[in-house]
């Protein structure tokens, strides 16, 4: 018989979830129930058990059961061989894509967050039974299929359970189809969208999604959006996405292009992470990290994608998503760390470093999301040079898509670059020795040329130079530190490492308050900054630890902060067509200013 799993919310106000869990057949004389420490996708260990209140455990004629704490996270009954029930409430006010939320407005539960397991039975058929609290007529959305019983739920095992978020409430559930294939939107909250228009979007997303691979792998599917105050974030599951935006991030266009980028990578993660996965998550140990070098694959391809998607699909316009991957290749070249570690061993040391906000993180933590994606963008422009434009990127996802329905298990170490050599039909190790395994500077300059496109650096402020006295801006003077205001006191956030600041020994903390003699404001800083040139030397007035310390400081030439990706003014017929086929559409008119120059 199933584990029933029961999920009340009698007072949402009090944000208590209250569980119940009934266990039909436990035949051990004392029997384990966990519940787990961490999202899978959401790769830090949560203690979702700091959560947990009021734990009973009865016996199957309803008298109470001895019990005991084991570890922060694992209890254990004394069963005596049978059958048991136990009962608990979870405290929810975290209104996040990898947490849970209950309010008087609705509820969101992820399932990690809230139901325990049998230690030992993750393999077992579960029933969930949802009673909403009783007058507000709220319903349920969650992707798991209904059983007979009304707002019951039926999973083959743990693991689909846990992977089956739900949303309570009176959100908006607005349908689509795809191939014949249900979806929906499940949208809670209300700002300044277009409900009909993202549905129109979303399907656009799903169909251009679905050609990557060559078929959508599912038989239904539910984007959850949630419109409230907090940052942009999403979170993949098989059947469904929850993601989460502020409530006016779809005006203007240019915010509603991150909403969209966001819909596309959870959706994309269907295939890549949920069903093409590492061998490492085939089985999910909830209790402790599971460590993988494949997380540059997992997210770093699916951010390559997102934007890809969007603009085959129509939703991003060429011109646009040059501009936002000239972004990510400025953000790429301006973090310090980028040389630092390669990308096995940034997806390796996530549980460290990914997820946490620590200081010093813009010099030693890589993003494996970002060059990730960097990498899988000239991985297909080889790819495409390679093969004279027979194959892409989406070659290996069809034949990594392939290779999971046949075996439905995770791809071993070494057995993704063995599928782009299949793919390209030659070796790929110079490849991987300079970007995968090796830590080279990415050269972009060749695979965009190939495509008819040309990456230039320049400077922002160039662009008004009367306020710099006219001149260009790689004369200007730099720093090279992140600020941030506390109680009016301006402080050093980071020291960028190799920068003018950290070798003069700026520091995190540092009250910064004067330049030669003049004090500084956050607003004042960069115009200070602004009329001084490369290899002056400044004093900075700095109070660390309210002791007052003079530095000298020898300010170096400012990075490229400006990144353009335009057309080439020569383009060849033949670097069209690999535009084309690339991105889906014609290759933009080069800007004639630019050409003039």
């Amino acid at each position: 018989m199933p584990t029933h799993y029961r999920l009340e919310m009698p007072a949402p106000e009090t944000h208590l979830f209250h569980i119940t869990i009934a266990v039909p057949d436990a035949p051990a004389p004392t029997t384990d129930l966990i519940l787990p420490s961490w999202l899978p996708g959401w790769y830090i260990i949560a203690d979702n058990a700091r959560h947990v209140q009021d734990f009973a455990a009865l016996d199957a004629d309803g008298h109470p059961l001895p019990w005991s704490k084991i570890d922060k996270a694992r209890w254990r009954m004394v069963n005596g061989g049978r059958g048991f029930e136990v009962r608990y409430q979870v405290y929810a006010n975290h209104l996040a894509v990898f947490a849970s939320h209950l309010d008087d407005s609705h509820a969101l539960f992820n399932p990690v967050d809230v139901f325990m397991y049998v230690d030992g039975a993750k393999d077992q058929p579960c029933l969930l039974t949802i009673t909403p609290p009783p007058g507000r007529g709220w319903w349920v959305t969650l992707p798991l299929d209904p059983d007979e019983a009304d707002n019951t739920f039926y999973a083959p095992d743990y693991h689909t359970l846990a992977d089956s978020p739900g949303e309570v409430g009176t959100h908006r559930v607005l349908p689509f189809e795809v191939d014949g294939l249900p979806h929906r939107l499940a949208l809670y909250g209300h700002g300044n969208e277009d409900a009909d228009g993202l549905v129109a979007n979303l399907a656009r997303i799903v169909a251009t999604a679905r050609d990557v691979c060559g078929e959508l792998p599912y038989p239904w599917y539910t984007f959850v959006l949630l419109l409230g105050d907090r940052p942009t974030g999403g979170m993949e599951h098989a059947r469904c996405s929850i993601n989460h935006v502020s409530r006016f991030a779809f005006q203007p266009r240019h915010d509603y292009e991150r909403v969209l980028s966001l819909l596309a990578h959870e959706f994309f993660h269907v295939w890549n992470v949920k069903r093409i996965r590492p061998r490492a998550f085939d089985d999910y140990d909830y209790e402790r990290e599971m460590y993988t070098e494949a997380l540059w694959i997992v997210e770093g391809a699916t951010s390559y994608y997102d934007d890809l998607i969007l603009a085959r699909a129509g939703l991003l316009t060429p011109e646009r998503f040059l501009e936002r991957l000239a972004d990510d290749i400025r953000e790429y070249e301006r973090t310090p760390a980028r040389e630092l570690y390669n990308l096995t061993e940034a997806s390796f040391d996530t549980w460290l470093k990914m997820y946490r906000a620590y200081e010093n993180a813009p010099n030693n933590r890589v993003n494996f999301y970002l060059k990730g994606a960097l990498v899988h963008l000239l991985l297909d422009l080889e790819i495409r040079q390679r093969t004279q434009g027979t194959c892409s990127l989406d070659d290996v996802f069809r034949a990594l898509w392939a290779d999971y329905k046949a075996r439905s298990a995770g791809y071993a170490d070494g057995d993704y670059k063995s599928i782009v050599e299949g793919v390209v039909g030659g070796r790929m190790d110079d490849f991987w020795a300079r970007y995968v395994d090796g830590r080279d500077a990415l050269d972009f300059a060749p695979l965009l040329a190939d495509v008819g496109l040309r990456l230039t650096r320049g400077y922002q402020a160039d662009k008004d130079l009367a306020r710099t006295g006219g001149r260009p801006g790689v004369e200007r003077g730099y720093l090279g530190v992140t600020t941030r205001m506390d109680n009016g006191r301006l402080l050093v956030q980071t020291a960028y490492a190799g920068s003018p600041a950290h070798a003069a020994g700026l520091t995190p903390g540092d009250e910064l308050l004067a330049l030669d003699g003049f004090r500084l404001t956050e607003a004042t800083l960069p115009h200070r900054l602004d009329e001084r040139a490369p290899g002056e030397t400044v004093t900075m007035a700095v109070f660390r630890r309210d002791e007052l310390h003079q530095l000298q400081v020898t300010l170096s030439a400012r990075p490229p902060d400006e990144y353009r990706i335009e057309a080439l003014p020569d383009a060849t017929d033949e670097q069209r067509a690999c535009f084309r086929a690339w991105l889906g559409a014609d290759l933009p008119a080069p800007d004639p200013a630019k050409v003039a120059s």
